[in-house]
């Protein structure tokens, strides 16, 4: 498909599983070491918390990166097309703080299948230059069409 693949760092900073996955990896570190300075004595079980947290990040953060790298490596390049924007808003009832997810459902085809596939988005889709009825070029997995991802979100 091409030698375009995304850095490391734009998918951390793009891709939501793997933002995920490094706050994973840290914040149950910096809980260990703050209170560790707080009080002197820490929290006895945290260190073993915070490993055994630190490495299922890591072990998801090599899975999803494997997973894209090879996909925009190996994989093919469709042209699909956003039939529908969503927003889903998440409510925390205790602080009453509100989250958005962003996503754009994409119909395309592969190997002579229609497919449609609801991708999640790091933010507004209108932010990305997505909007409702719009072509885009995905790039499509080679073993499993339903792995695919919106190349401008990863490339530009």
């Amino acid at each position: 498909m091409g030698d375009s693949v995304p850095t490391f760092s734009k998918l951390a900073l793009r891709d939501h599983i793997i933002k995920n996955a490094l706050w994973m990896i840290v914040a149950p570190w910096i809980i260990h070491f703050g209170t560790y300075f707080m009080d002197g004595i820490g929290i006895p079980f945290m260190p073993y918390v915070a490993g055994v947290l630190s490495l299922i990040g890591i072990v998801t953060i090599a899975v999803r990166y494997r997973t894209i790298t090879s996909t925009f490596r190996d994989g093919q390049t469709v042209t699909g097309k956003i039939s529908n924007t969503e927003v889903y808003v998440s409510r925390n009832r205790k602080s009453r703080s509100r989250t958005k997810s962003y996503y754009v459902v994409c119909e395309y085809s592969v190997n002579g299948q229609n497919l449609q596939r609801k991708i999640r988005t790091p933010g507004r889709p209108d932010f990305y230059g997505l909007s409702q009825g719009q072509n885009v070029q995905l790039a499509v997995h080679a073993n499993d069409p339903q792995t695919v991802f919106i190349k401008s979100i990863y490339l530009d």
